[in-house]
This record gives C-alpha cells, structure tokens and sequence, in this order.
C-alpha cells in the first residue's frame, strides 16, 4: 500500500474526490436529519405557543383562534397556488 506520498496526480485527485463527494453526500444527510428534527421541535412546541398566543384575550379569543388558523392554512395554502401563478405566467 502507498503512502500519499508516492501516489500520482491522478490519484490524488481520486482520493480528494472521494473525499469531497463523501463529504458532501454525510453534510446532506445530515442536513436533512436536522430539518426533520426541526419539524418535530415544531410540533411538540406548537401546543404552548397556540395557548400562550390566545392568553389573556378575553372576548377577542374566538375572533384571534380563527385569525390564527386562517394564517396557517394560508401558509399551506397561499405558496402552491402563487407558484401556479408563476409557472402560468412563464
């Protein structure tokens, strides 16, 4: 077995190529172990935050729990239906 010493340029690039795709592929997963963490995060704090946002609002709590599920259908809803308008107008 050579050392990295005695291997040629072609090698050596072989070598760091594979080390930069082995790189990239584990910082992708990684990546994506994160943002699935982060869904998850989101899910277990949502219950807090929803009660801590209608607290204290007396008689306008029915009126900001509908405004409140309004603004998250809308983030459901609202992108798609802007990016059919875009690929439309293309």
């Amino acid at each position: 077995m050579k050392t990295i010493n005695e291997l040629t340029d072609a090698q050596s690039y072989l070598v760091a190529l594979a080390s930069y795709i082995s790189f990239v592929v584990m910082a992708l997963f990684v990546s994506i172990l994160f943002m699935a963490a982060l869904g998850i995060a989101n899910a277990l704090v949502w219950y807090a935050i929803y009660s801590l946002t209608l607290e204290g609002l007396g008689k306008f709590t029915k009126i900001r729990s509908v405004l409140l599920v309004m603004t998250i259908s809308g983030g459901a809803i609202i992108p798609p239906l802007y990016g059919r308008i875009v690929d439309a107008n293309k």
